[in-house]
C-alpha cells in the first residue's frame, strides 16, 4: 500500500490543493512498480521518490493552468507521465495520449482502462498523428515531459495545437540554451513564449521548468515533416 499520508502531504506542499481520488494514484503507483518488473517503464521505484518526482512533478501545471474540460494530449507519455496523474487530478479534462514504442502504449492503454480513465491511445509517432486531418490542430493543450529539445518538441506538436492552443513542455532547471535555439522554430510556427514557470519539487532541492508557448497561426501544410528530416535537419 502507498503511503498515503506523504502522498497527500506532498501534494499540498507542492501546491495542490484540490481533492481527488488518492486510491487511484496509489493502483498507478502499484501497477508501474509491478510492470516494471518485465518492461523497462521507470528507473525511479522508491515509493517517496516516485511520488516526488513522478507525481508531483507530473502535477506541476495545475499550479499554474485550470485544464478542467480541456483537450489535451501528452505527448511521448512512456509510462504515462504526465498524462495519468494529470487525469486523476483533474477528471473533468479530456486526455490522450501518444507513445510509439508499442510496448508501452499498450500498457498506458490497459492501465487508464483498469483505472476508469477515458481517453484514447495513438501507438503512432507524434508527426503521424500530426498528420491526420482528424487530430490536427484540434487540441487546446498539449504535454511533454522527457521527450526532446525544444526545437525538435515544436516541429512535433505545434500541428496538434488550434490556434490559441498552447505546448507546456517539462525542461530542467536551467532551458535558457533551449530556448535561444528554438528561435526558428517559434517566428516559423508562429508561436510565442507564454510563460517560463519555475518549481521546486517537495521535499527535495529538485528545481524543474515549464516553458509555456503560445500558438498564435495556423500551421504550415508541409509540417510536420518526417522524423528523420526532423533530426537531420532541426529548425
Amino acid at each position: 500500500m502507498m503511503d498515503r499520508e506523504f502522498l497527500l502531504q506532498a501534494l499540498t506542499n507542492f501546491g495542490i490543493k484540490k481533492s481527488f481520488h488518492v486510491e487511484l494514484l496509489e493502483k498507478y503507483y502499484e501497477r508501474v512498480i509491478d510492470v516494471n518488473k518485465v518492461m523497462n517503464l521507470t528507473s525511479i521505484t522508491d515509493e517517496k521518490e516516485f511520488i516526488i518526482k513522478h507525481i508531483c512533478d507530473s502535477a506541476s501545471p495545475l499550479l499554474i493552468m485550470d485544464i478542467k474540460g480541456k483537450k489535451c494530449i501528452d505527448i511521448g507519455t512512456g509510462a504515462g507521465f504526465p498524462g495519468i496523474p494529470l487525469k486523476i487530478l483533474e477528471p473533468v479534462a479530456t486526455m490522450d495520449y501518444a507513445e510509439s514504442i508499442g510496448k508501452k502504449a499498450n500498457f498506458v492503454k490497459e492501465t487508464i482502462e483498469m483505472l476508469g480513465l477515458e481517453g484514447r491511445v495513438f501507438g503512432k509517432r507524434a508527426e503521424d498523428i500530426g498528420r491526420d486531418i482528424s487530430l490536427r490542430e484540434s487540441y487546446d493543450i498539449v504535454f511533454t515531459r522527457a521527450v526532446s529539445s525544444l526545437n525538435l518538441l515544436m516541429e512535433y506538436c505545434i500541428p496538434l495545437l488550434r490556434i490559441g492552443g498552447i505546448l507546456v513542455s517539462y525542461k530542467g532547471r536551467d532551458p535558457e540554451e533551449e530556448i535561444a535555439n528554438a528561435k526558428n522554430a517559434l517566428k516559423i510556427f508562429s508561436c510565442s513564449i507564454k510563460d517560463i514557470y519555475e518549481y521546486v519539487l517537495p521535499d527535495s532541492d529538485i528545481k524543474h521548468t515549464l516553458v509555456i508557448i503560445e500558438k498564435n497561426n495556423k500551421t504550415p501544410d508541409k509540417y510536420p515533416r518526417p522524423t528523420a528530416k526532423i533530426v537531420k535537419n532541426p529548425l
